[in-house]
């Protein structure tokens, strides 16, 4: 099975396709058929025609040529030669065994000796200097994965994840790092922006809209939000658009290796290890490259241009959120409907396009009677809900969590019962053992957002408390009649609210080290609550972007005294040496 697993050969799921005029079994026609399905999703098709003939088709016959100065400073180090080190440190990072086409997993790039590693080195560097991908490494395969709760008889049922070139994604990370690198230094991403940036998270958007909420109810007012959903964001990405986007940003060099790493993207779908004929992924970004991610931060990045006071927005990645705050709900519902048509201006002008069954308005307040906005997206009104979830947690317009905890509560009861099968008194797993996996599948579900929902009442926070005790009980063995507090002893498991209150000025510290996370105008009672116990959060060392390139940046490290093994050395030996080292500098 190891082996098999490294060359890729798993056995895969078994797909039947059915349609009101025949039933499909054969792997290869299910493969074929699904490639062409997935196919259509980034082809043209998704476009409008009025996008296609005025703006795609006209664009797309100009040449686009980076107009920035290569001898800029940042310029001429974003293009440096690729350096082994580079290469060391992004496999280290390397954790994946799903090879792609070629069949290398990471594991076997880890072990290459020196001249091989060289012999890649040389590789990455030519194709670095010209440009030019080899066109097997812009070739994916695709495992159709089934989409919880829909029809696996139908090509509608199935997500693609793209399996890709091993060596061809070493060197994208290798060049996504120094663009992530570049972008930051320079802050060209809006500041609203959390999604894939370092000591960034979800939290940080959900603790902004938390306290808006909180400010509306306390001023007894309106707030109105519009959650949207890009449809196919990552698939209809219009690839002339990030060329001309980047052209304006880096110069030749790097601009030329990411125009060559976007084109001629081909994918073949893989049912039950039998492969489907290539098909060309006509627009989008490949799925499965860490660079992939970035050109889609930077594509969708100028949407909050479109955000004026007093309307709010926030951004991970491509979920999408604006609201506006009001003692007249008129008033919010005539400033969201000027923001959502020009996201229609835009979204028309970018290819994108906005779900408007996906898409989500919700009113926030705390005065009776219900209330409801006409809010339109394109011609089309946005569904009044409400509960809306948002990245994970579900907001309700009186905001007393009981919707997101009785969530929380069956899902939890589900993973119950894999601790309720592993705590078997005839063959189940020890204590400590349990206790690791309570941790990692229980304890971790609920600590997710706690630092929001803490605030809700106590009667209502038992409603998950419970299962946690459950877990914990059936984890060390204990009878159901066991005190609580009595199992948290021996479990050495901290009550709920202290573990609630700990992870609230965990997060505090973390974003205090940011002082450009928006999030830091919202934590005003956290840093309270945390002065009152004497941790000064403004004492913590700030995080900024490195202002040198940390690829060129080498550090000598002195080996010798790793030279004598501990058990067998006299410590005052070390001690020696290490004066020895110490003169020498």
């Amino acid at each position: 099975l190891k082996i098999k697993s490294l060359r890729g050969l798993s056995r895969g799921i078994e797909i039947i396709l059915k349609n009101d005029h025949e039933t499909i079994t054969d792997p290869e026609k299910v493969a074929n058929k699904l490639a062409s399905f997935f196919q259509s999703i980034s082809s043209n098709n998704s476009y409008d025609k009025k996008f296609i003939s005025e703006i795609k088709t006209p664009n797309e016959r100009k040449q686009i040529v980076s107009v920035i100065n290569p001898s800029n400073p940042d310029q001429y180090n974003i293009n440096l030669p690729i350096t082994m080190n580079e290469i060391e440190q992004t496999l280290k990072k390397c954790n994946s065994k799903s090879p792609g086409p070629d069949g290398i997993p990471y594991s076997f790039l880890q072990n290459l000796g020196t001249k091989s590693k060289d012999l890649l080195l040389r590789i990455y560097n030519n194709i670095w200097s010209t440009g030019n991908i080899p066109n097997e490494w812009k070739r994916g395969i695709v495992i159709p994965l089934p989409k919880p709760g829909k029809n696996k008889n139908t090509t509608e049922g199935y997500r693609p994840i793209t399996l890709l070139n091993t060596m061809a994604k070493i060197l994208e990370k290798i060049i996504n790092n120094r663009l992530i690198w570049f972008l930051e230094k320079n802050k060209f991403i809006a500041n609203e922006q959390s999604g894939f940036r370092r000591s960034r998270s979800t939290l940080d958007n959900l603790v902004t809209i938390h306290s808006e909420i909180n400010k509306t109810f306390a001023t007894n007012q309106y707030l109105g939000m519009i959650c949207l959903d890009i449809s196919k964001a990552y698939d209809t990405i219009w690839r002339h658009r990030v060329i001309q986007i980047l052209s304006k940003m880096i110069s030749n060099g790097m601009f030329n290796y990411i125009k060559s790493f976007l084109d001629n993207r081909q994918f073949a779908v893989k049912v039950s290890n039998t492969l489907s004929v290539n098909v060309l992924q006509e627009n989008g970004v490949p799925q499965g490259s860490s660079l992939s991610v970035t050109l889609f931060l930077l594509v969708i990045n100028n949407i909050m241009e479109n955000i004026k006071y007093p309307v709010n927005a926030n951004l991970f990645a491509d979920d999408f959120n604006f609201w506006c705050r009001s003692h007249n709900l008129s008033t919010v519902q005539r400033f969201l409907e000027e923001i959502a048509n020009k996201l229609t201006q835009w979204a028309n002008t970018s290819g994108f396009k906005f779900s408007n069954t996906k898409s989500q308005c919700i009113i926030f307040s705390r005065k009776r009677g219900q209330k409801h906005m006409n809010v339109q997206i394109d011609g089309k009104n946005i569904p009044n809900n409400n509960t809306v979830k948002m990245l994970g947690l579900k907001f309700d317009t009186k905001m007393n969590w009981i919707q997101h905890l009785k969530y929380l509560k069956t899902d939890i009861n589900q993973r119950l019962n894999l601790i309720r099968m592993l705590s078997l008194i005839q063959w189940g797993g020890d204590e400590h053992t349990l206790l690791r996996i309570h941790r990692q599948l229980i304890r971790a579900k609920l600590d997710y957002g706690a630092i929001l929902y803490q605030s809700t009442s106590h009667s209502h926070l038992k409603i998950i408390d419970s299962v946690l005790n459950s877990s914990i009980r059936l984890c060390i063995g204990a009878f159901k009649s066991s005190p609580i507090e009595s199992i948290r002893n021996i479990a050495q498991e901290a009550p709920s609210e202290l573990r609630r209150a700990e992870k609230t000025l965990l997060y505090a510290a973390s974003i205090t080290r940011n002082a450009d996370n928006p999030a830091n105008k919202h934590i005003f009672e956290t840093t309270k609550i945390a002065n009152e116990d004497k941790i000064q959060l403004g004492s913590i060392l700030k995080v900024n972007p490195y202002s040198f390139p940390p690829w060129s940046f080498k550090l000598e490290i002195n080996m010798e005294l790793a030279q004598n093994k501990k058990e067998n050395t006299n410590p005052i030996t070390y001690q020696e040496h290490l004066r020895k080292v110490l003169d020498n500098y």
